[in-house]
């Protein structure tokens, strides 16, 4: 095997990455905005509207007595909250990362 990579000339200096990572957000606000407000707008009402109709069926809600039903829903009504969240929160950070990466 070749050692290509051990010489010191090659390593990332970490702790200025670790700056400049911290840092972008903050000297990038209009990219991280631009790049998060469609999903925001889309997916806020879509939100509130899915959590509204599936707030009798959340475990916390439901009394003790109503959890021997067996709802389909009151079992999986984080996992359909959370797919739904999926989708923007992914396509933000590909956005995003693929402006850090240019």
């Amino acid at each position: 095997m070749s050692d290509w990579g051990a010489t010191s000339a090659s390593k990332l200096p970490v702790w200025r990455a670790v700056r400049a990572a911290y840092a972008a957000p903050y000297q990038e606000r209009s990219t991280l905005a631009r790049a998060a407000s469609t999903w925001l707008f889309i997916t806020t009402p879509l939100m509130f509207v899915l959590n509204w109709l599936l707030w009798s069926y959340q475990p916390t809600v439901r009394t003790a007595a109503d959890s021997s039903l067996g709802n389909i829903l009151y079992d999986t009504s984080g996992v359909w909250i959370f797919a739904l969240e999926l989708l923007p929160v992914s396509s933000i950070a590909v956005a995003w990362h693929r402006r850090l990466l240019l």
